[in-house]
């Protein structure tokens, strides 16, 4: 069985953590028949589905996303602060999450969890899974936010539906623990071997498999620039 379905088969116990409309739509998503013998050979010989050009707009909205983006990697936190935020007011989802991770680590503004929060919420409620996953994050440490493991459940479960790993291996451990949750060592289980088949280091060394025998997946601290 596959990591994808070993999570889909565990997903309607998320109704556990509060979480139904999340399991109900996992439960659209990725409960479904696996496709026919020789489908999946064929589309990964396919190669990925061909990407919509970008419009003029979109192409100046990435080319500054990417200025942004030059500014960070040389060190200039205020300059791409300001790129992102004005990015951000217009809707861009990356943006909004870099400019929260720019008030969490305090790079270019003075520290902010509590603004941090702020942004993470709002990519995150658009359905960006970093965002999804930082937010969780930050209620289960209760970091700008007041502490709330079911809420940190809630947008982990939101983030490991999409099948971001880092949030399939924390969901893992608040069922393992009953921390916002019922405890469910069955769900933990699943949710530790669809993020241990997914390469996550972490989930791969506590079910005792090694570690290096693939990629560690991990979330980026920033979004990257969107490719053309």
């Amino acid at each position: 069985m596959t990591g994808a379905r070993r999570f889909a088969a565990a997903l309607g116990l998320l109704l556990l953590a509060g979480c139904a409309d999340e399991a109900e739509e996992i439960a659209e998503g990725l409960i479904a028949a696996p496709p026919p013998p020789g489908q999946r050979e064929a589309l990964a010989a396919a190669g990925p589905a061909p990407r919509r050009p970008m419009s003029p707009i979109e192409r100046e909205r990435a080319r500054h996303f990417a200025e942004g983006y030059a500014a960070y990697q040389g060190g200039d936190y205020g300059r791409a602060l300001a790129i992102w935020r004005e990015l951000a007011d217009k809707g861009d989802l990356a943006a909004m999450r870099n400019v929260g991770q720019l008030y969490r680590l305090g790079q270019g503004v003075e520290r902010d969890a509590g603004q941090a929060a702020r942004w993470f919420e709002r990519a995150a409620d658009l359905g960006l899974a970093n965002a999804q996953a930082n937010l969780g994050a930050l209620y289960l440490a209760g970091d700008g936010v007041e502490q709330d493991p079911k809420q940190a459940a809630r947008w982990f479960a939101r983030a490991a539906h999409q099948g971001h790993v880092v949030s399939q291996y924390e969901l893992a451990l608040l069922f393992e623990e009953g921390k916002g949750v019922e405890r469910n060592p069955r769900i933990a289980q699943a949710l530790l071997k669809a993020a241990a088949d997914a390469g996550y280091g972490p989930a791969r060394t506590r079910l005792g498999l090694d570690p290096a025998a693939v990629p560690t997946g991990r979330e980026p601290s920033m979004e990257m620039p969107p490719q053309p």
